[in-house]
């Protein structure tokens, strides 16, 4: 087994990998929080993975939803009274314990290395639950002071990682292309991490952004047409920073507008709560996912704490972060 040990801001985890592809499963998402062995009284979580050649759906658990898991497949998400777990036939299963700490991956040995790590994903937004955290699907970038952070959320595949990165060049260092970390500070009010994987890219973002070039080279495609971009050639070219946790100052909501025009405006905080639980929460047949519950009221506090913006781009980019930067620069 590979142990390694994680501290996510005060959240402890231990996890141990069967194999190398296993391991990097979990440390392309958190690798840059590594840290020493525990003390005793952190008392970590422990997430396994490991391969089998037979996995099955727990027994005792009930299906609460079957559906895709874009672009994963199909999977059947399960609850019974000592957690919830999921399943795809031909691939793996996961358990996530309520009162135990303990979370397990079991893939068949041909499982794709991305579902995996999908999965891992689910894990690990359950173990962030515990510390009252929860995941946004959202690109994050910090203010040019480094004093707060702003939340971009968009649906998969509007542009968030290139939008990112083309701040970061305008002096909006990214925290994290696709996903951040929301919790709340003792006063109520919102505050977040970005997630600290590896971006992932397209050429088209290359040719958009030519500064990230260098982080991309001699890097294959991947089966989604999408390049890791290396943190390290970020951090050195400062486009990046390091994971702190930091008060959520603005919330956007990222579009494209179908008539091509460049312009933004401040929503009802009703109307930008809806359209950010529409690409984030997700219900089964019996009520919220797992953890989703947690996810509305952080949102709803991320929201009533931060300033709200619709922005809506057209297919220039130069013109969009020109619009968003006089924005910003206008509103905080």
């Amino acid at each position: 087994m590979i142990k390694r040990n994680y501290d996510l801001f005060g959240t402890y985890i231990e996890v141990q990998a069967e194999t190398a592809s296993l391991d990097k499963s979990v440390h392309g998402f958190i690798g840059a929080l590594e840290c020493d062995e525990f003390t005793t009284d952190q008392n970590p979580f422990k997430l396994v993975l490991r391969h089998d050649e037979e996995i099955a759906q727990v027994e005792k658990h009930k299906i609460f939803f079957t559906g895709d898991v874009e672009p994963f497949g199909e999977f059947d998400f399960s609850r019974g009274e000592s957690g919830w777990s999921m399943y795809q036939e031909g691939s793996l299963v996961a358990c996530f314990g309520n009162d135990d700490r303990y979370c397990e991956i079991t893939a068949l040995p041909d499982c794709r290395s991305s579902k995996i790590g999908i999965t891992a994903a689910y894990a690990l937004d359950h173990i962030l639950g515990f510390a009252n955290q929860a995941m946004v699907h959202s690109a994050c970038v910090e203010t040019r002071d480094g004093s707060g952070c702003i939340i971009i959320h968009a649906p998969s595949g509007m542009g968030k990682s290139t939008f990112a990165l083309a701040l970061s060049c305008a002096g909006y260092r990214m925290c994290s292309d696709d996903t951040a970390v929301v919790g709340m500070d003792k006063q109520g009010k919102a505050q977040a991490w970005g997630f600290p994987r590896a971006a992932m890219i397209s050429n088209k973002t290359v040719e958009l952004v030519p500064r990230v070039a260098p982080a991309v080279e001699g890097k294959k495609l991947t089966k989604r047409k999408k390049m890791p971009v290396s943190r390290e050639v970020l951090l050195a070219d400062n486009l990046l920073a390091p994971p702190q946790i930091k008060p959520v100052v603005m919330v956007i909501s990222f579009s494209r507008d179908k008539d091509n025009i460049c312009q933004w405006e401040k929503p009802d905080k009703y109307d930008a709560m809806m359209t950010l639980v529409e690409d984030n929460i997700h219900f089964g047949k019996h009520g919220f996912f797992p953890g989703h519950d947690l996810r509305m009221d952080l949102y709803a506090a991320m929201i009533a704490s931060a300033i709200p913006i619709k922005l809506q781009v057209n297919n220039d980019l130069d013109e969009a972060v020109d619009t968003l930067c006089e924005m910003l620069e206008a509103t905080l």
